[in-house]
């Protein structure tokens, strides 16, 4: 299990913009990027539902 697997994606950013802002260590902003873009490449492999049935009623 990966220790950021705890985070919620909006979490998971957010602390990734306060590493980049605080200019923390740039091994640890590289993890944090990598998560976020592992975290994108699931969601866009996803099936999405496209019926938005909760948009039309």
């Amino acid at each position: 299990m990966n220790v950021l697997d705890i985070l919620t994606n909006e979490e998971l950013l957010t602390t990734y913009f306060l590493a980049l802002d605080k200019k923390l260590d740039d091994e640890f902003i590289d993890m944090l990027r990598n998560e976020l873009d592992d975290r994108v490449l699931k969601n866009l492999q996803t099936p999405q539902d496209d019926n938005h049935s909760h948009l039309t009623g």
